[in-house]
This record gives structure tokens, C-alpha cells and sequence, in this order.
């Protein structure tokens, strides 16, 4: 089973990729949706974050966490040894499977910047212009764009991940032309998984 690592830039449109991906039949882990469901139900996790930022409220957790590299990194400290632990027994599950999928997506948002392109075979990138980010995290989220500009300059360049990815999609068009585009890489993985066999 092919591990396809999918990361990209804020408000770059991964969740649709995603939703476009499950569509075409890959099994899809997301770690946001982990991260967000550990905030919510782990208690122990609830409790460190409350410690450290008097707060579980996600606006408030971003603001403090975009003004303050160490405070950010210390949220990645707790979560996300946890999440990985989740995706490997997602990955776990999927592996048992009969029959077992050929290919699983998994969501990394901050896969280059966390060193975790190592866990997965492929990389495809989600990249966007910063303007187009910029319109989208400020219609989306209802954030200042001072709040914007911080979220989008504490991740890689979009530029950069593309370099270093297999597969790359650019989403600043229509959802019809990101479809189209998603359907050219989907029959691009089968061709990277039918040469491995």
C-alpha cells in the first residue's frame, strides 16, 4: 500500500483535494481532522493545552500560537506525536483490509516544515498564490489579515514544497479546472503504483 503524503499551504484548497481524492476511491486520512477531534475529546491533551494557553477557543489558540514560535511548537509537541500514533493505527486498519487499498492519502498540512516527508512514499502538493490564500483564510475563517499574514508566512514557501514534491497541483481557478486537475494526478499515482509492482 502506497503511503501519498498531500500538504500544501493554508487555504490552499487540500480539504477539497481530499474530498475530490475520496471520490476517486482512495481511503483518506486527515490530520487536521485528528488534531481537531484531540482538542475536542482528549482530555489529557485539553488539559496541557489549558496549562500552556489558558484557552481551548481556536481563534484564541491561533493568535497566541502565530504571535509565538515557542508557544507553537510547544502545541506541536503535544499533538502531534498523537496524531501520528492515530495514522499508523489508521494505516494499521487499512493495511488489514481484504482487499487491501493500493494507495491512502494521508492530509499533512506541515509535512516539510515537521520532517515528516520521511513516513510517506510520495508527496503531492497543494500550492496557491499568497493573494489567493489571503482572499480565502479571510472569507473562511473571519481573521484579521494581520492574523492572515502570519499563519500564511510561518509555512514553507508554496514554491518550495512544489520542489520537492511528486505530484503538484496550483489552485487558483475555477473548482471545475481543480477537479480536472485531480483526475490527471489520480491516474498518475495508479501509474507510480502499477510500475512498483
Amino acid at each position: 500500500m502506497k503511503i501519498i503524503g498531500l500538504t500544501g499551504g493554508v487555504a490552499c484548497g487540500k480539504t477539497t483535494v481530499a474530498k475530490l481524492l475520496v471520490e476517486k476511491g482512495f481511503p483518506v486520512i486527515d490530520t487536521d481532522e485528528i488534531a481537531h477531534d484531540l482538542l475536542e475529546r482528549d482530555l489529557n491533551i485539553q488539559k496541557k493545552i489549558l496549562e500552556l494557553f489558558g484557552t481551548l477557543e481556536r481563534l484564541q489558540l491561533r493568535e497566541q500560537i502565530f504571535k509565538d514560535s515557542d508557544k507553537r511548537k510547544k502545541i506541536e509537541r503535544i499533538l502531534h506525536p498523537r496524531i501520528w500514533d492515530i495514522v499508523q493505527k489508521r494505516l494499521g486498519a487499512l493495511k488489514s483490509q481484504e482487499p487491501m487499498p493500493t494507495a491512502v492519502i494521508v492530509v499533512i498540512p506541515l509535512l516539510y516544515e515537521t520532517g515528516l516527508g520521511k513516513k510517506v512514499d510520495q508527496v503531492l502538493s497543494v500550492i496557491s498564490f499568497e493573494e489567493n490564500q489571503m482572499s480565502r483564510l479571510l472569507k473562511r475563517d473571519g481573521i484579521s489579515q494581520e492574523l492572515a499574514k502570519r499563519m500564511i508566512s510561518s509555512q514553507w514557501l508554496n514554491e518550495d514544497k512544489a520542489k520537492r514534491s511528486h505530484f503538484v497541483i496550483r489552485n487558483d481557478g475555477t473548482l471545475l479546472e481543480l477537479s480536472r486537475q485531480v483526475d490527471k494526478i489520480y491516474l498518475k499515482i495508479w501509474e507510480s503504483v502499477a510500475r512498483q509492482k
